[in-house]
C-alpha cells in the first residue's frame, strides 16, 4: 500500500479542511458576538422527510424518518447561529426489478435563525443556511457499481414556532426543506450505467426538544 496520497485524495482531504475550516471560524465570531447574550441550546429533533424526487419516492419510500442533534448560540437578542447534523437512512428495490438498494446520508447544517417573540414563553423563527452532505448508496443491481459515495454542497430552509415549558427546557416544531444534488457524472466511467445526478431535496416536518444552558 502506498504511503503517499494520489492527487485526487489529497484534493478530498483539502476540501474537507476548507469546509471546517468556515464552520470553526465563523462559529468563532458568532461566540464573540454573544457576549450580550448567555443562552446556548441543545436540541434532539425527529422529522418526517418527503423527497421532492419523483424517484427517489418510488425506489425508496414517500416519507423518511430523519434524526438530528442541533446546538444553537444567541446572539444580538433576536439571533441565533446554529451547527446541527443529521443522520437517514432507507432500504428499497431498484423501479422494474427487485435488486435491493439502499442508502445512508448523513448532512451538516450551519446557518443563522431570526426569532419573533410572541409572548414571553413562544417565539416564531425563519432561517437559513449551507449544508455539507456525505451520502452513500449501496446497490445490488449487476448493471451499476455495488457501492458509491459522494459529498455535496446544498442549503436549507427553516420556519418553526418554539414555546418554552419550563425556563431551560423547549419544544420545537418545525416544517424545512433541504435543497441537497449529488452528481455523478464525472464518477465511475466503465462499462456500468452511469449515475448523472441524485436529487435528495425534500422537506421535513418534526419536532425537537431542547435544553437551554
Amino acid at each position: 500500500m502506498s504511503l503517499f496520497l494520489t492527487q485526487k485524495g489529497y484534493m478530498k482531504i483539502m476540501k474537507y479542511c476548507r469546509f471546517f475550516l468556515v464552520f470553526t471560524l465563523f462559529w468563532m465570531s458568532i461566540n464573540v458576538e454573544a457576549s450580550c447574550s448567555s443562552e446556548f441550546e441543545v436540541e434532539a429533533k425527529v422529522s418526517a422527510f418527503f423527497p421532492s424526487s419523483k424517484i427517489i419516492r418510488r425506489i425508496y419510500s414517500d416519507v423518511i424518518p430523519y434524526y438530528e442533534l442541533e446546538i444553537a448560540q444567541r446572539f444580538c437578542n433576536d439571533w441565533q447561529v446554529w451547527l446541527g447534523a443529521g443522520y437517514l437512512s432507507k432500504d428499497g428495490h431498484a423501479i422494474g426489478c427487485k435488486n435491493k438498494t439502499s442508502f445512508r446520508l448523513i448532512p451538516v447544517t450551519l446557518g443563522l435563525k431570526y426569532l419573533c417573540s410572541v409572548n414571553h414563553c413562544m417565539d416564531l423563527y425563519t432561517g437559513a443556511g449551507a449544508c455539507w452532505s456525505f451520502l452513500k448508496n449501496k446497490d445490488h443491481s449487476p448493471f451499476v457499481h455495488k457501492n458509491i459515495s459522494n459529498e455535496a454542497l446544498g442549503g436549507i430552509f427553516k420556519l418553526g414556532l418554539i414555546y418554552r415549558v419550563k425556563e431551560n427546557i423547549f419544544i420545537d416544531i418545525f416544517t424545512e426543506y433541504l435543497y441537497q444534488h449529488f452528481s455523478f457524472k464525472r464518477h465511475y466511467e466503465d462499462h456500468y450505467t452511469l449515475r448523472h445526478n441524485i436529487n435528495m431535496s425534500g422537506f421535513k416536518v418534526g419536532g425537537g426538544l431542547g435544553f437551554i444552558f
